[in-house]
């Protein structure tokens, strides 16, 4: 038996070193191809953003001076239409991205998360749909329903869907039905609360102030 015991073992450390030998060069190819493409990806993650206009960070200046003041928490789309000029869906994107990328601006981002400002108030009110639908396991609602629930051409939705998607707060996932998207990260599945974005937003006048939105 002891005899036996140890050819089995023998037998064991041979084809070990046999198959160690086989897998070295496939290893090694996979490791090297891993290390590639993890390098290629870095870079990706580290290109530097491309530096906000003259327009747009003047769209910042007045965020950033005007945040917390009679609780305010005004949006980048109505501080577009304040400030004045050709601002474009793709000002907002880039504005929303550099709030995003830098929380350190104000305590405003940090509090209630650059979502709050970045959307729009028709953007918001589709991702509380959608969201509640999908924590509630629910079907997605249609575009004709959207359209009839929110009061808002089936034009406007779609604009807004796509305003979504290249925040990345929806995806687009045709096996869900109705309006094909889902949101995008799990922690906008279950995204309302006290201190986190509502979706919501409400407009105040006063006297003598530029508009402004409380949450």
């Amino acid at each position: 038996m002891r005899r036996q015991l140890e050819f089995l073992i023998a037998a064991l450390i041979v084809l070990g070193g046999a198959v160690s030998c086989a897998l070295t060069r496939s290893t090694a190819t996979t490791i090297t191809t891993t290390t590639s493409v993890a390098a290629q990806a870095q870079a990706v993650a580290v290109e530097p953003q491309k530096p906000l206009s003259p327009d747009q960070q003047r769209v910042v200046d007045y965020l950033t001076s005007h945040w917390g003041r009679e609780m305010n928490v005004t949006g980048v789309s109505l501080v577009m239409r304040i400030v004045g000029g050709d601002y474009t869906d793709d000002d907002r994107v880039a504005i929303g991205r550099y709030l995003k990328d830098h929380p350190e601006l104000h305590r405003t981002l940090r509090t209630f998360g650059w979502e709050t400002v970045a959307l729009d108030p028709l953007e918001k009110r589709i991702a509380l749909v959608l969201s509640r639908a999908e924590r509630e396991e629910k079907a997605a609602p249609s575009l004709n329903e959207l359209s009839e629930v929110l009061q808002a051409t089936p034009a406007a939705i779609t604009r807004a869907l796509q305003m979504l998607e290249r925040f990345g707060i929806v995806s687009r996932d045709p096996s869900v039905g109705g309006i094909d998207h889902l949101m995008a990260e799990e922690r906008y599945v279950d995204w309302e609360g006290a201190m986190r974005i509502t979706f919501m937003d409400h407009r105040v006048g006063v006297e003598g102030l530029d508009p402004f939105n409380v949450n």
